[in-house]
C-alpha cells in the first residue's frame, strides 16, 4: 500500500542529473560522427567498473584516455564540450519541483564524472537553484555503493538521522530502493 505524500512537510529534495535533468548522453552527437570517439564511449561505458570508477574519481580522463581504444584527452574534452548544448538540463522539471515543494531545500546529487564542471559552468544558474551539490567525483561514493554510499555521506553532512521529511527524484530504481531504505521517499522517473 503506497501512503500520501504530503508535499508541504517535504523539507528536502534530491535531485538527481541523468535520467531527470538531462536524458542525452555524453557525446551523443560527436560519438555518432566520429568512428575513434564511438569505440572509446562504448569501451568506457560499458565497462561498469571503469564506469564507477571514473565516477568516483578514482581515474582520470587521462588513463581513461590510454585505455583499450587511444585517443587524446584534449580531444575528448573538445568533443565532450561541442556536444555542450545537449546536456542542458530540463527547465520544466527545475520549474515543477519549484511549484510542487516551494519551500525544501533543493541538492544535486549525480553519480558523474570530473567533465561534470564543464556543465556547472555553463549552466551556472544551477549553482544559485541548488542549495548544494552533491558530485561522486568529488566525495568518492556512488548512491548505491554498499556499505557506505554516497547517500550515507550525505546523511552525516547534513546532520540528519534519517530521510524522513527528504525526496528523492531518481531514474535509478537501486538509487531509490537505497534512499528509501534510509527512510526517505522517491519518485522514480522512467
Amino acid at each position: 500500500m503506497t501512503t500520501f505524500l504530503n508535499r508541504n512537510k517535504i523539507d528536502i529534495v534530491f535531485v538527481d542529473w541523468f535520467g531527470v535533468l538531462s536524458t542525452n548522453f555524453y557525446w551523443c552527437v560527436q560519438s555518432q560522427k566520429d568512428k575513434l570517439l564511438k569505440e572509446w564511449c562504448n569501451c568506457v561505458f560499458e565497462d561498469a567498473d571503469i564506469l564507477n570508477e571514473w565516477m568516483r574519481g578514482k581515474l582520470s580522463l587521462e588513463y581513461l584516455s590510454e585505455f583499450r581504444v587511444k585517443v587524446s584527452p584534449d580531444y575528448i574534452i573538445t568533443k565532450f564540450l561541442e556536444d555542450l548544448r545537449f546536456y542542458k538540463p530540463d527547465s520544466k522539471i527545475l520549474n515543477t519541483i519549484d511549484i510542487m515543494f516551494p519551500n525544501a531545500k533543493k541538492y544535486l546529487v549525480t553519480d558523474n564524472m570530473p567533465l561534470f564542471k564543464y556543465i556547472l559552468n555553463e549552466y551556472n544558474y544551477l549553482n544559485s537553484y541548488f542549495d548544494k551539490m552533491y558530485l561522486s567525483h568529488d566525495i568518492s561514493l556512488l548512491k548505491n555503493d554498499k556499505p557506505i554510499s554516497l547517500f550515507d555521506h550525505i546523511q552525516n553532512d547534513l546532520g540528519l538521522n534519517n530521510f524522513q521529511n527528504c525526496l528523492l527524484i531518481d531514474d535509478n530504481k537501486d538509487n531509490c530502493q537505497n534512499f528509501s531504505d534510509k527512510g526517505g521517499r522517491y519518485i522514480l522517473i522512467n
